[in-house]
């Protein structure tokens, strides 16, 4: 997850709302549009809570870059890191197979 907001105390404020909240996050955090656009080449958040009042037009660069789909190959790498971490009890073949699935994802035995 990205939080990108110019007040640092907005930053902090949103990070321990979601911080009590019972899901795995990792939280990072950006001060400004181009922050968070250099943050988002290499790391490709999940989720980004953007304050859309930054100085500038730099809310909406940074946004319009966040907005941008995943490659075939990042949601690939994505959906392998996920699966590996679950047990295999997610795991269902045949409804995979039903629904069309091109590439099986095993799960780590549990």
């Amino acid at each position: 997850m990205l939080i990108v907001d110019d007040h640092e105390a907005m930053r902090k404020l949103l990070r321990g709302t979601v911080e009590g909240i019972p899901i795995p996050a990792v939280i990072y955090e950006a001060a400004d549009g181009d922050e968070a656009i250099r943050f988002a080449r290499s790391n490709r958040p999940d989720l980004a809570l953007v304050d859309i009042v930054l100085p500038g037009s730099e809310a909406s660069g940074a946004i319009a870059y966040l907005r941008k789909p995943f490659s075939v190959d990042e949601m690939r790498s994505k959906l392998e890191g996920w699966l590996s971490s679950r047990p295999c009890v997610l795991w269902h073949p045949r409804r995979a197979q039903r629904t069309g699935a091109r590439h099986e994802y095993p799960c780590r035995e549990s």
